[in-house]
């Protein structure tokens, strides 16, 4: 009698307060935000609930270990989907599987957080881990440190481990650490800095995919895999010291695309770099009669260009300037024929582009989301600008005014 009168309590509960969809016997619940499914043994009673969704939880979000008197015992797959106003959250003892997607898109999470007793997981300055912290599963999206430093304990880096991570620029540590898993690094786009531990054996598909400032590479003796894709879009990656096995050459799409936008790739003995940084911060490529202009480290608003290196012109290379947040105001030189793919995009300070009529193409997503930028200057009539081929979303998601000749016309 009493296991009856407490199935009807429950029951009587869930139809009142915390049924999603019409009806008593519904399998899915809702409480603060979160949707809970049940499951049930062969009696029909309630065994554990797993969290199916999230709406509407606010920034700071604490798991419960039970509801309703049972377990809450799994993150499904995508459950928090797009949360974009998850800032935090903490997951209970209770927890025992988080889906590879659990969290894919939460644009503001820099913190996880787990119970110290929770049999499967683990965490670190707010970085999500198995339980002996032999995989890091995931790196919040919104966590805003420069630089990581990856634990020793770490064999396996996970799926989408730091997936869309547009603060992290180095990473190093990681000294024991056998695989890179799918899309682990993918989108981080402002990744620069990286050093593969001689303990890699496995790149899995697209890992570094749009890593748009990954300039150069040392592949260790022990990588034997580079799976497909692995390094699709890392246009400026153009150097690649190659200790292995594989055979990776100038722009091959084998091994994961990791030579395919190379300009300089060059295997075991006599390594010998092709990058060079001027005092005033200009970072060039310079082969043989190549010489590109690849990257900016300095600190000055205007930074003025040479007027050659090395006594030989220069184009500038694409994504030159992504993601600079320190320069204003850009004075193309007058020899530089063409603005390449997203080489100011993300500029977050930049404010104004003087172009020279030397230009004849600006490239996809050359210009774009600069978000204050105000005046683009053109040293031609309008007549000359519009002969220029503007390529695909070349000023995406920008605004601004354009000036020829002393003339003037809002964007």
């Amino acid at each position: 009698m009493k296991k009856i009168i407490k199935y009807f309590v429950i029951m009587l509960l869930i139809c009142s307060i915390n049924i999603v969809s019409a009806g008593c016997d519904s399998r899915s619940f809702s409480s603060k935000g979160l949707i809970y499914s049940a499951k049930y043994d062969d009696n029909g009673e309630i065994v554990e609930f797993s969290i199916t969704a999230a709406k509407d939880t606010g920034p700071y979000v604490k798991i419960p270990n039970e509801y309703l008197g049972h377990p809450i015992t799994m993150i499904d797959d995508s459950a928090f989907l797009e949360c974009n106003n998850l800032v935090a959250i903490q997951i209970p003892q209770n927890i025992q599987q988080i889906a590879n997607n659990a969290f894919t898109n939460c644009v503001k999470l820099t913190e996880i957080s787990v119970a110290d007793n929770n049999p499967n997981y683990s965490s670190q300055e707010g970085v999500l881990f198995d339980k002996n912290k032999t995989e890091i599963l995931l790196y919040p999206q919104s966590k805003n440190n420069d630089e990581y430093q990856i634990p020793s304990s770490v064999i396996k880096v996970g799926d989408k481990a730091f997936f869309n991570n547009t603060f992290i620029a180095d990473i190093s540590g990681g000294e024991n650490v056998l695989q890179i898993g799918s899309e682990s690094f993918s989108g981080c786009t402002r990744l620069s800095n990286l050093v593969f531990p001689n303990s890699l054996s496995t790149i899995k598909s697209r890992a570094f995919d749009s890593c748009y400032n990954l300039m150069r590479l040392t592949i260790p003796h022990s990588v034997t895999t580079i799976e497909e894709n692995a390094f699709d879009n890392c246009y400026k990656l153009i150097e690649i010291f190659n200790l292995s096995e594989l055979p990776i050459a100038v722009k091959s799409e084998k091994h994961g695309k990791i030579g395919y936008y190379a300009l300089n790739v060059q295997s075991k003995n006599n390594l010998h770099s092709c990058i060079t940084q001027t005092e005033d911060g200009f970072i060039f490529f310079n082969s043989n009669d190549i010489v590109y202009l690849v990257g900016y480290n300095g600190n000055n608003k205007k930074p003025d260009f040479p007027e050659e290196y090395n006594r030989k012109p220069y184009e500038i290379y694409n994504c030159a300037f992504l993601w600079n947040n320190t320069i204003e105001t850009i004075s193309i030189p007058n020899f530089v024929t063409s603005i390449e793919k997203f080489t100011f995009s993300n500029c977050s300070s930049l404010k104004k582009i003087e172009i020279p009529t030397s230009i004849t193409v600006i490239d996809s997503f050359a210009i774009s989301d600069c978000k204050q930028l105000n005046d683009i200057t053109f040293k031609g009539t309008k007549e000359q600008w519009d002969t220029i081929s503007k390529r695909y979303n070349w000023d995406n998601e920008t605004k601004f005014n354009i000036h020829y000749n002393n003339s003037n016309a809002v964007k």
